[in-house]
């Protein structure tokens, strides 16, 4: 805004008094004509009395033309001392600020053992020469490379058990290798649960079973299987041959399978005889907590048999009567089905026992 002020004795001569950050100056030329104006910005000048082309913050003018010992530009921290100044080079034996950045380079104010001078942050104490580049979004070790720019997913993020580690937005992502899980959730121990049987694959179908080979009733065969089926619905298949050796005077075929240990009744059994359930094999048990068993080793009765089991072969013969039963050869395959009720994961182990002839 421009405010009118008359003085007394200038005859026609007006002087314009402007707002700050212009000035304008109007004259008659000293005739009353009416003469040209002219306008400029002001700006802030700085005080450089050292003379090295930073001026004092605190020693300031504002006019339009530079005047004689003033910068257009301030941040000297010592005025008189032309050495001290912003971007100047930093001494690591003395304590002297010389770059005006508030530290000097002989100080550590991040306490990482590094001086200023020598450190890319001084105000970062995970940021220094020869320290071990991490996943944080830092260059750690001052070489003006971040995070995957320097180093691998592995070398970055710490080492977790059983996992493979991806570094992403300065954060560090773990997934388990195969047939390891992170039952409990918990990062710090990795992926602690193996999965057994291994791989995880294994026995994960009837048509994938695990083969346990040949159980055999004259010798009383047994054979004890652990496994854990980590996630909630999944099943485990076994598959063996009961064999029944050539009786002739009894047969000692008896097939069993009870759980040694099943931890909190989370497992349950089906069985099948001959082949797989799509196959058209018969089912003996369903959803068993404890055990199951097919067997011939009671006696043939003359009153007939009752069980699902053919008649009685205990007291069998190579000749038939009418008070024994003719031993047959009643080897077959047994397919066994251990399943995880629905529920919280758990890397809990059941352990199942399986024989031909033991009881």
């Amino acid at each position: 805004m421009r405010r009118l002020t008359a003085i007394a004795g200038l005859g026609a001569a007006l002087i314009w008094s402007c707002a700050s950050g212009s000035s304008t100056t109007s004259g008659t030329g000293g005739s009353g004509g009416e003469g040209n104006g002219s306008t400029c910005t002001t700006q802030t000048w700085y005080r450089d009395s050292d003379g090295d082309s930073y001026g004092d913050d605190n020693n300031t003018k504002e006019a339009c033309d530079k005047p004689m010992g003033y910068v257009d530009r301030g941040g000297d921290c010592d005025d008189m001392r032309s050495f001290i100044r912003p971007g100047a080079e930093e001494d690591c034996a003395s304590e002297a600020d010389y770059n005006c950045d508030g530290s000097s380079g002989y100080s550590d104010l991040d306490m990482d053992g590094v001086p200023a001078c020598e450190d890319c942050n001084d105000q970062d104490p995970s940021a220094y020469p020869g320290a071990d580049e991490i996943c944080d979004g830092v260059d750690n070790d001052c070489d003006e490379l971040v995070d995957l720019e320097d180093e691998t997913d592995a070398e970055l993020c710490p080492a977790v058990p059983n996992s493979t580690a991806i570094c992403d937005t300065a954060l560090c992502f773990y997934s388990c290798v195969d047939d390891w899980f992170d039952v409990n959730q918990d990062q710090s121990d990795g992926c602690e649960c193996q999965a057994q049987p291994t791989p995880a694959t294994a026995g994960n179908t009837c048509a994938n079973a695990v083969d346990l080979g040949n159980l055999t009733d004259v010798s009383a065969d047994s054979i004890t299987v652990s496994g854990n089926a980590v996630e909630p619905g999944r099943s485990t298949w076994y598959v063996f041959t009961a064999v029944d050796d050539l009786d002739t005077a009894g047969d000692e075929f008896h097939v069993d399978g009870r759980f040694a240990n099943n931890p909190g009744n989370a497992y349950v059994m089906s069985v099948f005889k001959g082949a797989c359930p799509d196959d058209g094999g018969a089912e003996i048990a369903t959803d068993e907590l404890s055990s199951f068993d097919w067997y011939v080793d009671f006696n043939y009765t003359t009153s007939g048999c009752t069980t699902m089991a053919p008649c009685g072969e205990g007291n069998c013969s190579a000749t038939p009567s009418t008070t024994v039963n003719l031993c047959n050869d009643d080897t077959s395959a047994f397919y066994v089905e251990v399943h995880r009720l629905d529920g919280q994961a758990s890397c809990d182990s059941f352990d199942l026992q399986l024989s031909n002839g033991v009881y």
